[in-house]
């Protein structure tokens, strides 16, 4: 099962393929979060584990020691009597109820791992979501700055508007609102992204996100898409269920059991010794009530998986659409920057022959870098529908 941590450099336990996640591009991260989630999850896997072997190990009886020490009085004479007794019992044949039991427990632990599995999952999205988050800050605090920069050009032909004349205060006002609410923007923006840094250090302190670089996400296909966890842990519970009614119907089948004892009194040194086989089966009203509740457990939770599949199907298809239409955003804007690339081509040769100013050629190549940050912009949002989708 170690196989399962795969992409985001191995820091997660995917409910997917590797088609679904790339991997983050910095080895240290991928050795850091591996580390983190080793020392998080794997305790909690051990403990499991052990639970299992010790209810396995309880299906071999124990064995039993009594001893008795006791003074009674009989007409005055006191009498000592003092003897101990070992015992063990032991199933052998419970008309396949052992061989269910080891089932029974053995499934118990699959399901208690896959749901632990979707535990270090639904951590592991957390974590990727608050990078893409922070990944997102990041580039808009690009932006700003570009903005920044427009707005100090607007300005400062403002400003030279006014003293020539060419406008009046009101306008050249507007203008210096407009860059002191850009200024505060950044400002926000960089708050932003150190409250989100400081939640990243409190809950994955190991991270250093400094160092990180993301990459994006492929959506996942539908078929691997259902292929998860938390699917998993409702089919297993099916099979779990199955288990349970078989082993309870053994409780009413015909058992064969060996048993020994040894005792011994001390008083008269008599030694007894004894061992057999003892063949039983129980009665009970109950039996049958228990056998249709078990049924019915079965069917419950045969709709409850049903139900969990189609309600994901139905996020499925609605989080693609999202997805696609993103996509075409992201297309608009390539043929956006195309066009204006070409302007910029057309400027420069303008700029060199003095028809235009290099003014004006700066404040298009800070918009055409605008829509290419907007266009990484839109890909994080595709990357978050995935996370999402995937935790």
């Amino acid at each position: 099962m170690k196989k399962i941590i795969l992409t985001i450099t191995l820091m997660l336990s995917s409910i997917f393929s590797e088609e679904v996640y790339v991997e983050l591009n910095k080895k240290s991260l991928e050795n850091n979060f591996n580390s983190y989630l080793k020392k998080d999850i794997e305790k909690t896997e051990q403990n499991i584990k052990k639970t299992n072997t010790v209810k396995k190990m309880g299906l071999i009886s124990p064995i039993l020691v009594n001893y008795n020490n006791t003074k009674t009085e009989q007409n005055s004479i006191e009498v000592d009597s003092e003897n101990y007794i070992i015992s063990w019992t032991q199933s052998l044949w419970e008309s396949g109820g052992i061989l269910n039991k080891l089932k029974y427990y053995n499934k118990t632990e699959e399901v208690d791992l896959e749901k632990l599995k979707v535990l270090k999952n639904q951590k592991s999205a957390i974590l990727r979501e608050i990078l893409k988050n922070i990944q997102d800050i990041s580039l808009r605090i690009k932006q700003n700055r570009l903005n920044e920069k427009n707005k100090q050009i607007e300005l400062t032909a403002m400003e030279e508007n006014y003293r020539n004349g060419l406008i009046d205060i009101f306008m050249l006002n507007n203008v210096i609102i407009e860059k002191e609410t850009i200024d505060n923007q950044l400002i926000d923006l960089k708050i932003a992204k150190l409250n989100l840094e400081k939640e990243l250090k409190k809950d994955f302190s190991i991270i250093d996100i400094h160092s990180i670089s993301l990459n994006h996400y492929l959506f996942p296909k539908e078929q691997i898409f259902l292929n998860n966890f938390k699917l998993s842990v409702e089919r297993k519970k099916i099979e779990l269920y199955d288990i349970e009614g078989e082993m309870n119907k053994s409780k009413y089948r015909p058992n064969l059991s060996f048993n020994t004892s040894y005792s011994e009194d001390l008083n008269s040194n008599i030694e007894n010794y004894t061992y057999g086989l003892n063949l039983s089966m129980k009665f009970h009203p109950n039996m049958v009530k228990e056998k249709e509740l078990n049924k019915v457990k079965v069917l419950k939770q045969k709709n409850k998986y049903e139900d969990e599949l189609n309600k994901m199907k139905i996020i499925y298809k609605i989080e693609k659409e999202k997805s696609k239409i993103i996509k075409e955003k992201e297309d608009n804007l390539k043929r956006i920057i195309n066009i204006l690339e070409n302007k910029i081509k057309a400027i420069k040769e303008d700029v060199a022959n003095g028809l235009r100013t290099q003014i004006e050629l700066e404040v298009l190549e800070n918009s055409v870098k605008k829509y290419k940050i907007d266009q990484v912009r839109l890909k994080i949002q595709r990357d978050i529908i995935v996370i999402r989708l995937c935790s």
